[in-house]
């Protein structure tokens, strides 16, 4: 149980924690996400849904299952954005390597770090939209591994 002076600090601290308050602060907090547009979910492209569409019939075969449908959809859905991540990471890396073999030679001043340095650091960040998207396909294809396993065990029942 957090004791009254706990709280009260707690609450002076939260005080100090609110964000940007100026519109320079929140305009260039909005446009975080806008570096490399990973963490944009694209609502309407139609020819991307079809192709997602058309991968998941694939990934299901001829089971008509909601079940599996839906996680052969959530499978094909993060592997299309594997596929997006990758370029924009492949786009990076050929940036990184042709900042450094300009001078082919690893960075040596300050002034050459300040090219590289930011380049990796949206590597590292873009690491974390390729790790969420392989666990969610992960999770995806284990869902249908499970409905496979159940659909298979349901056979054995049949008369």
């Amino acid at each position: 149980m957090a004791t009254e002076r706990q709280i009260a600090a707690n609450r002076h601290n939260a005080r100090k924690s609110t964000g940007p308050r100026s519109r320079a602060g929140k305009a260039r907090t909005r446009r975080n996400a806008q570096t490399h547009g990973l963490a944009a979910r694209l609502v309407s492209n139609s020819e991307r849904e079809a192709s997602i569409e058309t991968l998941a019939r694939d990934i299901v075969g001829g089971a008509s299952e909601i079940i599996g449908l839906v996680a052969a959809r959530a499978a094909a859905r993060a592997e299309y954005d594997l596929v997006q991540i990758r370029e924009v990471k492949t786009e990076l890396i050929q940036l990184v390597a042709s900042a450094t073999t300009a001078t082919c030679k690893p960075p040596q001043t300050a002034a050459d770090a300040n090219v590289v340095e930011p380049m990796l650091r949206q590597l590292v960040k873009i690491d974390r939209y390729e790790r969420a998207a392989t666990a969610r396909r992960q999770r995806a294809i284990e869902a249908l591994a499970e409905q496979h396993r159940l659909e298979r065990r349901s056979w054995r029942f049949l008369p």
